[in-house]
């Protein structure tokens, strides 16, 4: 066939200084310099925040063993209308873990509406650096508060029911108490 003539529906060959160079070769050495430049980071759009998110703000990071930290859980509602469920009181708890600890969270047994308010709102959380769970063994004995060992611990968002995005946890160090 002579040059330039069509060899089948999906080859087109062209000669070109007494070359044959390939169409479909070009076509798609091309697109792939097109699509990694769409793929690079450099051409992504920076991430925008999602229509609702919180986070855990503490009036300090570190607190003696025993001890309490007072804070709240801000909850930005991005989504134009406020969110409704149902719960009992405030949804959220604030809660110190680590690898070697995880709390024991008791709920109110109630029921009723809870809503979200769209915009930005907060709600009240007590973080206590203490086990407030029964000790284990054989019969669950020696009740109450106990102190957490000192370290470091991540104060971590509980929900009931869950409402929001998980946010970041905050680093908090449970220091040595203080002997009078």
């Amino acid at each position: 066939m002579a040059n330039g003539a069509v060899h089948g529906a999906d080859e087109r060959a062209v000669s070109l200084n007494g070359q044959t160079v390939r169409m479909r070769a070009r076509l798609v050495a091309l697109l792939a310099v097109v699509c990694s430049a769409c793929f690079s980071e450099a051409a992504k759009p920076p991430l925008a925040a999602p229509p609702v998110f919180a986070r855990i703000e503490l009036r300090a990071n570190s607190v003696p063993t025993g001890g309490e930290i007072e804070g709240r859980v801000v909850v930005v509602n991005n989504t134009g209308a406020p969110i409704h469920d149902m719960g009992c009181g405030s949804p959220f708890q604030v809660a110190l873990t680590s690898e070697d600890f995880e709390p024991r969270l008791v709920w109110p047994a109630c029921s009723g509406p809870i809503t979200i308010p769209s915009g930005e709102s907060s709600f009240p959380v007590t973080v206590v650096a203490q086990d407030l769970a029964c000790q284990e063994g054989p019969v669950p004995q020696d009740c109450g508060p106990h102190p957490l060992s000192p370290g470091t611990y991540e104060a971590t968002l509980y929900q009931a029911p869950e409402v929001v995005p998980d946010p970041k946890p905050v680093i908090v160090d449970v220091t040595s108490s203080e002997v009078p």
